[in-house]
């Protein structure tokens, strides 16, 4: 079976299926899990290295059906290429990759005994990566410690795809440090977290040409960390 056919075959398949997604959240939990399950079989179909998230709570009152590469670049392109393809669905609406949300979106369901406020976490650019100008960040929190590094930078992962969307989150910062609070030079230097997505269209603005015809940031912009 090669893509191009996949990709038909799945909107197929679903335009067949609607109506049991259109009442996805009136089932019993046994018949959720059934037709989630059928609907990531017939998406790995298409392609094995991707997700599926299903919403009912969109501002617009459609329900919402977001594909995911799981924050790897070089899948990008296949959710595009069957979000492209997608049919009109009355209804719905078909997203490629994890769109930008508010910081604590689904956070208190997820991460919610962490105890962590996400409007209580603050960044502090640093030296822009100059070999993929991607945003290299600190990330300051009061309940920083080592032991729990592992699992605060999943959960401040979790708050960068909620604020910047899964495309921008990947291709748009670089290295990220965990910093207790307490080490910050400055706290004025800080911003929160929830800015993250303002400071980089910033940064963006003030793209350069140098001589070599590369694309480079204003130091001006960014700032010397």
């Amino acid at each position: 079976m090669n893509t191009t056919s996949a990709k038909y075959q799945f909107w197929r398949w679903f335009k067949q299926n609607v109506e049991e997604y259109n009442t996805m959240y009136s089932k019993k939990t046994k018949d959720m899990g059934y037709w989630c399950d059928e609907l990531e079989v017939h998406l790995r179909a298409y392609f094995p290295y991707t997700t599926f998230f299903l919403y009912n709570d969109s501002p617009t009152g459609t329900k919402q059906l977001i594909f995911s590469a799981m924050g790897e670049i070089r899948y990008f392109k296949k959710c595009d290429y069957l979000v492209a393809k997608a049919p009109v669905i009355p209804g719905w609406e078909f997203i490629s990759l994890l769109p930008p949300r508010q910081i604590n979106y689904m956070i208190e369901a997820r991460f919610g005994d962490t105890g962590i406020d996400p409007y209580q976490i603050w960044f502090m650019p640093r030296n822009n990566n100059q070999e993929n100008d991607r945003l290299d960040i600190i990330v300051y929190l009061e309940m920083y410690h080592p032991d729990l590094e592992t699992q605060l930078a999943l959960f401040i992962y979790n708050l960068i795809i909620n604020v910047l969307g899964e495309r921008s989150a990947v291709m748009d910062l670089g290295d990220m440090w965990l910093a207790h609070l307490s080490t910050a030079l400055s706290m004025e230097a800080l911003l929160p977290l929830e800015y993250l997505p303002f400071y980089i269209n910033e940064m963006k603005s003030s793209y350069q040409i140098n001589a070599e015809g590369q694309i480079v940031i204003s130091q001006s912009s960014t700032g010397s960390q």
